[in-house]
């Protein structure tokens, strides 16, 4: 028995590969431990007859079971069935990855549109009235920092404004938040 030392499963699966390119008579058992993490998890794959029988069996660091998984599967199909469990832990794995990146297309549906006149006319004018930077931001679509972002663009802010959290507000009284919009700054 041998053991093998694998990143965890959603970074990046373990390729599993079994063949059955002997006849199943001929095919040795195969067995071997895995850890992943945290979790051992031990490999069991016997010939019966054209068959095999598989066992999967996972602990944590104190023994308790994370996983059993037990099956039987037609020989001449094992290798494409775990090239299909691969291509679906790779797909998980993507699939979460890109979760936080859904969840922002999903939160600000404008994300990445090119800008109207109307659009910035309607930040600018707003942000000047001294609007919440976060509220403009819900309203038009798209994220606060694309909203900063146009607006240093469009000359409403200089080029350093943002770096400092206060700044001038359009009276001249200092402490305004840096996310409140006001009348041009100097």
């Amino acid at each position: 028995m041998s053991s093998t030392s694998f990143t965890p499963l959603l970074e990046k699966p373990p390729q599993i590969s079994f063949t059955a390119d002997r006849a199943p008579e001929e095919a040795l058992a195969y067995q071997e431990t895995v850890a992943i993490g945290p979790n051992t998890y031990d490999l069991t794959a016997t010939a019966t007859g054209d068959v095999y029988e598989l066992d999967v069996n996972g602990c944590d660091k104190d023994g308790m079971v994370v996983a059993r998984v037990t099956g039987r599967i037609p020989a001449a199909e094992l290798t494409r069935v775990t090239r299909a469990l691969n291509r679906l832990a790779a797909d998980i794995r993507e699939r979460r990855e890109n979760a936080g990146m859904r969840a922002d297309w999903l939160q600000y549906p404008n994300k990445g549109a090119p800008w109207t006149v109307e659009d910035e006319r309607e930040l600018t004018d707003r942000f000047r009235a001294g609007e919440e930077i976060d509220h403009i931001a819900g309203d038009l679509g798209r994220s606060p920092g694309s909203l900063r972002a146009r607006l240093l663009l469009l000359g409403v802010v200089p080029k350093n404004f943002w770096e400092s959290r206060y700044r001038w507000s359009s009276t001249g009284v200092p402490g305004e938040r840096a996310d409140r919009g006001a009348a041009r700054a100097p």
